[in-house]
């Protein structure tokens, strides 16, 4: 069960990093010809909620070519809130909602 910071990033690095993204502090990237993808999870400064962000750089507009673009400045940006209900978001990344038993809060 995800209960902490360190539990959330092992799995994503579990998810992620088979499939190319490389871990930079909060974000992962990852590198294609001709744009970076990213996904960024950060917790929020007013409590225990998670997000995320998705989104790509286009190479052709970056400034510096080379290194990883800080994940909050990408070109194309969505957040889960886009594609998933809001009220279950808040519910699921808030990791001080401890309603959740076993590996429930991975399933919802």
């Amino acid at each position: 069960m995800i209960a902490n910071s360190n539990e959330l990033y092992k799995l994503l690095n579990l998810l992620l990093c088979p499939e190319g993204f490389v871990r930079k502090k909060d974000a992962y990237y990852r590198d294609h010809p001709d744009f970076i993808v990213c996904l960024g999870v950060g917790k929020s400064q007013w409590g225990g909620q998670y997000g995320s962000t998705m989104g790509c750089f286009y190479k052709a507009f970056l400034k510096e070519k080379k290194g990883f673009p800080k994940f909050y400045q990408a070109h194309v940006r969505f957040s889960l809130r886009n594609f998933v209900d809001q009220g279950l978001l808040e519910r699921v990344f808030n990791l001080e909602n401890n309603e959740f038993k076993d590996a429930e809060r991975e399933i919802d």
